[in-house]
C-alpha cells in the first residue's frame, strides 16, 4: 500500500528526459530496503545480500511470473565493494559523524537486475567477405551514438581474423538490410551483437568447408587465422 501526491511545476531543477519507468520503480524498492536496514540496524549492503536469489535457486520464477535464468549477484556486489573499498568508506563516514565534521559523507547502495532487449528478441545481421579482403557487416540495429560500428566490427574481426579497419558496418539502408528491430530497450548488444557473432561463425564454417575441398583436407583440420583458412599447425 502506498500514498502519493503529484506536484506540477515548470520550475523543477531536474527531471527525467524520457519515460523509461524503471528508475522510479527501482528507487522505491531501494528506499524500502534502506529504511528497513535502518530500522533493524543492519548494513544496507547486507540486507540486500540476504534478499538475493542464490545461484543454486536458478532458474527462479518470481511471484510476478517472471523467470530469471541465472545470476551470481553476490559475486558482482563483492567486486564493486572491493573496488570502492566499502569498509573504509563506512569507517570514514562514522568518523566524520562522530567528530561533527561540517562535510559529511553519504554512501548510496543500489543493486537491481536491468531489464534488457525491450521485448524484441530477434535481430538480423549479415557478414560478407569481399575478394580484396575487406568485410561488410549489415545490421538491423540503428545506432545513434552508442558505438555499434566499432563493437560489431570487433565481433566480426575476432572470428574472421581480419583487422577492424578493414571492416565496414552498414545500417539503416533498406536496400541492403531487409529486416531489423532497431535500437531500444538496451537490446542492441544482446540481440544485434549476437546476430553479428552468429553470422561470423556461420561464415567461418562455410569458408572451412569450401577450403577443405580445395586443400584436400578434413574440415576439422582447418582453422581461420589472419584472414585466411589454413591447415592447423602450418604457417
Amino acid at each position: 500500500e502506498f500514498n502519493w501526491q503529484a506536484a506540477v511545476t515548470n520550475t523543477t531543477p531536474v527531471a527525467a528526459y524520457r519515460g523509461a519507468g524503471r528508475p522510479e520503480a527501482i528507487h522505491l524498492v531501494e528506499r524500502i530496503l534502506d529504511v528497513a536496514a535502518d530500522e533493524i540496524g543492519m548494513d544496507p549492503v547486507e540486507i540486500r545480500r540476504k534478499n538475493y536469489i542464490p545461484p543454486d535457486a536458478f532458474p527462479f520464477t518470481t511471484k510476478g511470473k517472471v523467470t530469471y535464468d541465472s545470476g551470481e549477484y553476490a559475486k558482482a556486489l563483492d567486486r564493486v565493494l572491493d573496488a570502492a573499498d566499502y569498509a573504509e568508506l563506512r569507517a570514514e563516514q562514522a568518523a566524520r559523524r562522530e567528530r561533527g565534521d561540517p562535510v559529511q559523507l553519504g554512501i548510496g547502495v543500489s543493486v537491481f537486475v536491468e531489464i534488457t532487449t525491450g521485448g524484441a528478441f530477434a535481430e538480423d545481421a549479415t557478414v560478407e567477405v569481399h575478394p580484396d579482403g575487406t568485410v561488410t557487416v549489415l545490421t538491423g540495429t540503428s545506432p545513434h551514438g552508442q558505438g555499434h560500428a566499432t563493437a560489431w566490427a570487433m565481433l566480426a574481426s575476432e572470428h574472421l581474423g581480419i583487422p577492424v579497419d578493414l571492416i565496414t558496418v552498414k545500417h539503416g539502408d533498406t536496400d541492403l538490410v531487409p529486416r531489423g528491430a532497431g535500437t531500444m530497450g538496451s537490446r542492441s548488444l544482446q540481440t544485434g551483437g549476437v546476430a553479428v557473432h552468429q553470422a561470423a561463425l556461420e561464415l567461418v564454417e562455410l569458408a572451412r568447408r569450401r577450403a577443405a575441398d580445395v586443400l584436400e583436407a578434413g574440415v576439422d583440420d582447418l582453422e581461420v587465422a589472419q584472414g585466411a583458412v589454413r591447415v592447423r599447425g602450418t604457417d
